[in-house]
């Protein structure tokens, strides 16, 4: 449990206004996502919410003492039958934690969604004190979520069996009849018919029919997804870099001097990650066709890396699992037990 080091005198939890978006920038540089020797932290400039609006509704309150903001939490609610919250982020100031800041934080997000049927989070495998203050509120792991990431330095051989392309407009609803069908016993999935598919790439920043691909034989649509630059959103950066990676970076840097290496970012560098997002198929070869030409078009922008997050019970798993690097996400929810042991893993939650 959180053993106290000071005492709270005068602090008020409020919702957010405009002008606390330097001070939570502030915060969210003293709390990475990670441990003492492997953390992620991100660069919300100039727009603190940003991360917010990605979705189609956002709340985000801050915790003050004596006028200094100590703490922030910030959800969303998600769900049409079924309402859920997504907890997105819960920070406090290191000169503040233990102090029970964090558990009143997330009682007051409880009480602000009493009609929700459950709340769920992720946390960083590494990040021990997040887990066991959950643990300590109630929340219970259900399952992991692995984060592929996949190092875009050299192109790769595409299957000439299949045709990869830009969706179209009158391809939408065979891509909706394709989402629906492969996700159709995912826990968090929300049908999509045309019209709110559209809405749903449309409404998300860098995202967009621009940047959704289908792979097709002579007649059908046998795999699609879409490519998210989510670095338009937030930049993310190592701020602790293991040991062990940073050796290997070095490795890499020296033997690339004679032939193409992965590359490994060094602390402080920016990621440049691109997403993969929305993905269904009907045929494997043509999924790892589609992946193949996400990562040349990588190589061509000049991205660094490719992260794709999988449920493990996802068949997506059986393409990408020999991608070179995996972090591991823990999923806490408390509530009401989910219906299915399969879940869809919306892209817009896994950003740090």
């Amino acid at each position: 449990m959180e053993t106290n080091t000071f005492k709270i005198v005068n602090m008020i939890i409020r919702p957010f206004k405009s002008e606390d978006n330097s001070s939570l920038l502030d915060l969210e540089k003293l709390c990475p996502h990670g441990n003492e020797s492997y953390a992620i932290n991100a660069d919300r400039s100039p727009d603190v919410t940003a991360r917010y609006k990605i979705y189609n509704n956002w709340n985000l309150l801050v915790a003050e003492e004596d006028g200094k903001i100590v703490g922030s939490v910030g959800w969303t609610v998600k769900g049409q039958d079924r309402k859920y919250v997504y907890l997105a982020e819960i920070n406090v100031h290191p000169d503040f934690q233990r102090g029970g800041i964090a558990s009143k934080l997330l009682r007051e997000v409880e009480e602000n969604t009493e009609d929700a049927d459950h709340i769920y989070c992720y946390v960083v495998e590494p990040n021990t004190a997040a887990r066991s203050l959950f643990k300590n509120l109630g929340y219970s792991k259900i399952r992991d979520v692995k984060a592929f990431i996949l190092s875009a330095y050299r192109k790769m051989d595409l299957d000439e069996r299949f045709k990869i392309k830009k969706v179209d407009e009158n391809e939408i609803p065979d891509v909706v009849n394709l989402l629906n069908s492969y996700h159709s016993n995912h826990e968090h999935f929300t049908h999509h018919s045309p019209e709110s598919f559209k809405h749903h790439l449309n409404s998300i920043l860098a995202y967009g029919m621009e940047n959704f691909w289908v792979a097709k034989d002579e007649n059908d649509i046998l795999a699609c997804a879409g490519l998210w630059d989510c670095s338009k959103v937030v930049e993310s950066y190592l701020s602790k870099e293991p040991f062990m990676l940073k050796l290997m970076g070095t490795v890499y840097r020296f033997l690339g001097k004679f032939r193409k290496t992965p590359y490994l970012a060094r602390k402080g560098e920016r990621l440049k990650l691109v997403f993969t997002a929305d993905h269904a198929f009907k045929n494997y070869d043509a999924m790892a066709s589609l992946t193949a030409h996400f990562n040349n078009l990588l190589v061509d922008w000049g991205r660094n890396y490719m992260m794709t997050h999988v449920d493990p019970d996802d068949d997506l798993l059986n393409i990408i699992k020999g991608w070179p690097h995996v972090d591991t996400l823990n999923m806490f929810s408390k509530g009401n037990k989910p219906d299915s042991d399969a879940f869809y893993v919306d892209v817009r939650d896994l950003i740090p």
